[in-house]
């Protein structure tokens, strides 16, 4: 299954789910490269145009991936459950092996909200080669789910000049679950990330609603954006709805894409640069 692609240096870099036959049933993490026409890149994984391997857990995948200028291949992931908690992040040489200078041993593992459920959903990198991955924690408590933002240094280490440790907690409801989806960057590396929130933080609703909310580089929800930083509610776009997929335009405007499970229905939007 795949979830995520990216076109480097004309080829396709693609993140998916690889599932392992084995008794214990567990899934491994892949990426592949393809060259523009489609066929097999063999310069990639020994030969066979694609690399991964098992995360040793009963849930594992590559939601999301980025390519470095150098050829570097960046990947978002899911483990569930993990012998480490944490936000996974890993990054390949071109080749397709691990790169041993990016986390331990090419894995980046960053503890999120003291979670044992956490789950990057996308990522980007940011002018300064900084990676930025965003997603959902459980926080074991009545509000579900939190959205987190993650930045990294180049190393794979967390940015102390982000949020203080690296990591932005954002609770859109309190005492409800939300998450993110979805981030781009502006060129100032202010971040835009899209996701749902709980309709009007109101219990009673029981739906998840479209949010887009947006931080500034230091790491804080940016009070120039919506109402705190944050944009949810919107008349446009009817309940339960989830952002899946976020972009700017030309002229600053902010264009979302996502989907409304009743019905299978897919939705598009454009908010100006301010969230109006």
């Amino acid at each position: 299954m795949v979830f995520d692609a990216s076109p480097p240096l004309g080829r396709i870099a693609c993140a998916c789910m690889l599932a392992i036959l084995a008794w214990a049933g567990n899934v491994g993490r892949a990426q592949a490269a393809l060259p523009a026409d489609g066929g097999a890149l063999p310069s990639i994984g020994g030969g066979v145009g694609w690399a991964g391997e098992d995360l040793g857990v009963d849930t594992g995948q590559s939601t999301s991936i980025a390519v470095q200028a150098d050829g570097r291949i960046v990947t978002g992931e899911t483990a569930e459950p993990a012998a480490t908690p944490a936000a996974h992040v890993s990054r390949r040489l071109a080749p397709g092996a691990l790169d041993p200078s990016f986390g331990s041993g090419g894995i980046a593992q960053v503890p999120v909200g003291g979670s044992t459920d956490v789950a990057v959903r996308d990522i980007a990198l940011d002018s300064q080669g900084r990676i930025v991955a965003v997603g959902s924690y459980a926080t074991g408590g009545a509000s579900g789910s939190n959205a987190f933002v993650l930045r990294l240094l180049a190393n794979g280490t967390p940015d102390p000049a982000f949020s203080g440790d690296g990591v932005l907690e954002v609770e859109l409801c309190a005492a409800y679950d939300d998450g993110a989806y979805a981030v781009t960057l502006l060129a100032n590396d202010t971040i835009l990330v899209g996701g749902f929130a709980r309709s009007g933080c109101n219990a009673s609703s029981g739906q998840r609603e479209a949010a887009v909310f947006q931080v500034t580089p230091s790491g804080t929800l940016d009070p120039a954006f919506g109402t705190g930083g944050v944009v949810d509610q919107l008349p446009i776009i009817d309940t339960p709805s989830i952002v899946t997929a976020i972009a700017t335009n030309s002229t600053g405007g902010v264009v979302i894409g996502g989907q409304r499970p009743l019905g299978n229905q897919a939705f598009l939007a454009r908010l100006t640069p301010t969230g109006a």
